[in-house]
């Protein structure tokens, strides 16, 4: 399985943090520290997007603003390629901050975390949680 990981730049290390404990589950990852300097960011974006089977989407405050993550957001949505394989991830401690995701994302069901966690530990439970979404078929 190839699992894209949807974040922005401030929430690297989570990002970072995740796709070693998916490799660890020997689940395949692509996020933007993958892609090859020089060449098209929005092209490799797409052709990974292709080749994943599944997307994890990192939500925090920074990703709220990010036109990059909203792109992914809505491959994922709007792809039946990923119906039942999104995975959004709230990092949030309060809870106004769910009225300012896009209103599709308010109905689906997501993780929720605390921000101020380390990323290590933040990493090992998407990644545990993921790997149950996956296994229950959903």
């Amino acid at each position: 399985m190839k699992v894209f990981i949807s974040h922005t730049a401030k929430d690297r290390k989570v990002a970072d943090a995740l796709a070693y404990e998916l490799k660890k589950r020997e689940i395949s990852t692509f996020f933007d520290v993958q892609f090859l300097p020089g060449s098209s960011l929005e092209k490799q974006a797409t052709s990974s997007l292709k080749e994943s089977d599944a997307i994890i989407a990192i939500l925090s405050q920074h990703s709220f603003s990010s036109e990059w993550v909203r792109k992914e957001i809505d491959e994922a949505l709007f792809n039946e390629k990923f119906k039942n394989k999104f995975f959004p991830v709230l990092l949030s401690k309060d809870k106004e901050d769910l009225s300012r995701l896009p209103w599709v994302l308010q109905k689906i069901n997501h993780l929720r975390l605390s921000p101020d966690e380390k990323p290590e530990i933040l990493g090992r439970k998407i990644a545990h949680k993921f790997q149950q979404f996956i296994e229950r078929g959903l």
